[in-house]
C-alpha cells in the first residue's frame, strides 16, 4: 500500500494513453489498472482498479460518476478518456489514508494474502481462521500505531486462559500476529513491532503428553497390516500409511501414476484435506523408495482395486475420501478395537514409521527424505532421539515390520 500525497491535478489526456500524465509527472498507468465505463440510470460511472502498491488499506477497486447523462457522443468521449478521469478521481477524490488511523483489521487481510503464494492453501486458510477467531476480537478494531506491548500481554493472557492450547499451537498466533506487524512496518504505518518483544513462553501451555505413546509397537503394526478380515484396499492402506510415513491427506490423494513399479518409487505431490485437492503440507514433491513388501502388495491390489486414476476409493462414489475422518471411524478404531490396541490416531503411524526407522539406525538425512522435511532442523526437532542416529547408513525398510 502506497500511501499518496493528496494533490489537486490536471489530467492531460493524449491519444496515446500511456501518455496520460498530471502536472506532478505521474503517468496514469503507474496507478489506474484498469477503467471500465458503464451507465446506471441515465448517468455515466467508470468502475475503476488500482495497482497493487497503491491498494487503500487492501481496497484496490472504486466506482465514480462523471456526472454526464449517457449519451452517445458523452459515451464516446467517456470511453476515450476513462483512464485520465479515473485516475483525476483518485488524486482529487478518494481519500489517503491516514496511518495514524488505520486499525489492525483494515491491515489483516492484506498482509496474510501479501505472501500467501509461499504458503499452502491449508496453511494460509489456517491463518486467517487464527486471525478472525482469536485476535480480530481482542486488537482488530485498535489503532496499529496506538497497539503496544502492554496491549499484546493482556491479548496472550486472556487468549491462553479462554483456549487450552499447546506451545506449538500457540506459535501459529503469534507468528499470524507477528505478520501483521512486520506488513505495518513495511508498509511505515509503524516503525517498531511491538511483537517481537512478546514473550513466547508460558505456564499456562496445555501439557503435552509422553511422545513415546504417540506411535504404534512394531508388534501391533504387524498384527494390523496382516489381519486377515481387512478389506484388500484397507489392508493396502495401512501399508502405504506404515511404509512411506505419508500423512493421512497424501495417502488419501495417491494416484496410479504416482506408483512407479519400475523404479521402486512413489512421489508425494498432493494431498486432500477437507475436499480440497491441494500440494503437500510443505509444497514438496517428494519421490521415495518404495518397499518390496510393499511394492508386493499395491500390484496385487491393482489387479482388483476400483479405479484406475486414484490408488483408494469410496465404494459409494468411486472418488477419493474427501477427509480421514470416516476411514478412521469406519474401519481404522473397529480394528484396534479387535486387536486390542489402544488408539493413538491415524496421523501416528508417520511417527510409528521414524521412531522404528530410528531404532533401526536410519540417518537424519534419509528420514527427512522419507518425510518430506525442508530441513533437517525439523526432523531433529520432532523426531530423533539422542544415540539412535547414524548418518553413515541408511537402514532397511524391507524388514521393517517382520
Amino acid at each position: 500500500m502506497k500511501i499518496v500525497k493528496k494533490q489537486s491535478a490536471t489530467v492531460v489526456a493524449n491519444k496515446d494513453k500511456n501518455c496520460i500524465v498530471t502536472s506532478s509527472g505521474i503517468s496514469y498507468n503507474e496507478i489506474i489498472k484498469s477503467a471500465r465505463v458503464y451507465t446506471e440510470g441515465d448517468i455515466i460511472k467508470i468502475d475503476y482498479r488500482l495497482m497493487s502498491e497503491y491498494r487503500i488499506v487492501g481496497k484496490d477497486r472504486h466506482r465514480c460518476s462523471t456526472g454526464l447523462k449517457s449519451t452517445i457522443r458523452n459515451l464516446q468521449r467517456v470511453k476515450r478518456d476513462a483512464f485520465s478521469l479515473a485516475l483525476n478521481n483518485y488524486l482529487n477524490y478518494v481519500k489517503q489514508p491516514d496511518k495514524n488511523e488505520i486499525t489492525l483489521d483494515e491491515i489483516a487481510m492484506e498482509s496474510l494474502n501479501e505472501f500467501k503464494m509461499n504458503r499452502t492453501e491449508d496453511v494460509n486458510a489456517d491463518y486467517i481462521k487464527i486471525y478472525t477467531s482469536s485476535i480480530k476480537d481482542e486488537l482488530g478494531s485498535m489503532i496499529v500505531s496506538g497497539i503496544s506491548i502492554k496491549n499484546l500481554k493482556l491479548w496472550k493472557r486472556e487468549l491462553l486462559n479462554v483456549k487450552q492450547i499447546s506451545r506449538a499451537r500457540y506459535l501459529k498466533y503469534h507468528r499470524v500476529l507477528n505478520m501483521i506487524f512486520q506488513y505495518a512496518k513495511m508498509e511505515e504505518i509503524i516503525f517498531n513491532n511491538p511483537v517481537e518483544l512478546l514473550d513466547k513462553k508460558s505456564g499456562n501451555f496445555k501439557p503435552t503428553s509422553d511422545r513415546s505413546c504417540k506411535y504404534y509397537t512394531k508388534e501391533e503394526v504387524t498384527r494390523m497390516i496382516n489381519f486377515e478380515d481387512n478389506e484388500l484396499w484397507f489392508t493396502n492402506y495401512l501399508k502405504v500409511m506404515f511404509f512411506t510415513a505419508m500423512r493421512p491427506g497424501e495417502a488419501n490423494a495417491l494416484q496410479w501414476d504416482d506408483i512407479n513399479f519400475e523404479k521402486n518409487t512413489i512421489t508425494i505431490q498432493r494431498s486432500i484435506r477437507q475436499g480440497r485437492v491441494s500440494g503437500t503440507k510443505t509444497g514438496i514433491v517428494n519421490e521415495i523408495p518404495m518397499a518390496k513388501p510393499l511394492r508386493e502388495s499395491l500390484l496385487e491390489y491393482k489387479e482388483k482395486a476400483l479405479s484406475d486414476i486414484w490408488v483408494f476409493v469410496s465404494k459409494k462414489s468411486l472418488l477419493p475420501f474427501w477427509e480421514s475422518t470416516g476411514i478412521v471411524k469406519t474401519y481404522f478404531k473397529p480394528l484396534l478395537e479387535k486387536l486390542g490396541i489402544e488408539y493413538r490416531t491415524l496421523y501416528a503411524t508417520r511417527a510409528t514409521f521414524c521412531s522404528l526407522m530410528l531404532e533401526a539406525k536410519a540417518s537424519l538425512t534419509y528420514l527427512q527424505r522419507m518425510l518430506g522435511h525442508k530441513s533437517a532442523s525439523t526432523t531433529l526437532q520432532y523426531y530423533t532421539k539422542a544415540g539412535l542416529i547414524n548418518l553413515e547408513k541408511d537402514s532397511n525398510m524391507d524388514t521393517l515390520y517382520m
